[in-house]
């Protein structure tokens, strides 16, 4: 590995780096592997944090006092952070907002931007882990949502599977496992992912599209 990269005392992964796998939205699984195992340096991608921060603090703030005046006991974001760990390694996360009312509870994550079945597959996840990881929410039978600024995703608890629970254990054993997984470079898949061209050296900087030329049509 590059000399920017530090081995990792085990394999560890963040709720995030494996929801767009889990949705097919990104296929290299050798991204979010090499992230498992190593802390490894963002490169800039002139993203606006401080107005990203202050628009989702906003919603974040919204969602959880409209859920306060419904009854609601509200947790918000660092007081939701969990580890779950299994044999292969460590999943965390932290849900924006979870909303608890006797046994029953809501878990929110607050998007900025366009709805992606990422945004699903996430909180789908927190509704799995946080009653394993909480006492406080433990034997809570969690809904979920997804709050966008044009309106709500509602997930209801019985979406969290048998199938579900078993994808995303195929997937982090996948990620956390020692055999590297391949890669699947692409400008598509390359442009988003927060590896540098010094962690991956197939990194893709443009558009390719192979042509060729036929009689048959």
């Amino acid at each position: 590995m590059h000399a920017r990269t530090i081995a990792r005392a085990e394999p560890y992964v963040w709720v995030s780096w494996i929801t767009k796998l889990l949705a097919g939205e990104s296929s290299c699984l050798w991204s979010a592997w090499l992230r498992a195992h190593y802390q490894t340096a963002k490169p800039p991608n002139g993203f606006d944090l401080n107005s990203w921060q202050m628009d989702h603090s906003a919603m974040l703030r919204t969602t959880a006092a409209e859920h306060e005046k419904q009854g609601y006991k509200i947790y918000t974001e660092d007081q939701n952070l969990f580890t779950l760990k299994g044999k292969s390694g460590t999943l965390s996360g932290k849900p924006d907002v979870v909303a608890i009312k006797g046994n029953s509870g809501l878990i929110v994550d607050t998007k900025t931007g366009f709805p992606k079945a990422s945004d699903r597959i996430q909180v789908l996840i927190y509704m799995w882990a946080m009653p394993k990881t909480n006492p406080a929410f433990a034997g809570v039978m969690f809904d979920g949502m997804v709050a966008y600024r044009t309106g709500h995703c509602y997930i209801l608890a019985d979406e969290v599977d048998v199938v579900f629970v078993k994808r995303v254990a195929e997937l982090m054993k996948t990620i956390c496992g020692d055999e590297e997984p391949h890669k699947a470079p692409s400008f598509g898949e390359c442009k988003f992912c927060p590896l540098t061209p010094e962690d991956c050296e197939d990194r893709v900087g443009a558009k390719m599209i192979y042509e060729g030329e036929t009689n048959e049509f």
